[in-house]
């Protein structure tokens, strides 16, 4: 029997700076899926701003410069650039 995952990996991580954003405050973020080249993103402060251009620092792993390509809500779809 195939072990199977019950529920979805979930990893946490802040989006910072970019260009239009002025602020140095962090706006944390859970991770909901990951690849070469971009991520699904979920805001977790209720009605915050995510920039268009940002770094994102994942609590593991090096930080990487995203562009964000969709926007549903409080999930984004990001391009690693």
């Amino acid at each position: 029997m195939a072990w199977r995952r019950t529920a979805p990996a979930r990893a946490h991580g802040d989006v910072r700076g970019g260009a239009d954003h002025d602020g140095d405050e962090p706006i944390p973020c859970v991770i909901l899926d990951i690849s070469g080249g971009g991520a699904a993103l979920r805001l977790t402060e209720p009605d915050q701003q995510c920039p268009t251009l940002f770094t994102l620092e994942p609590l593991e792993g090096a930080p990487r410069h995203c562009e964000v390509r969709w926007r549903r809500g409080d999930t984004l779809g990001v391009e690693f650039v």
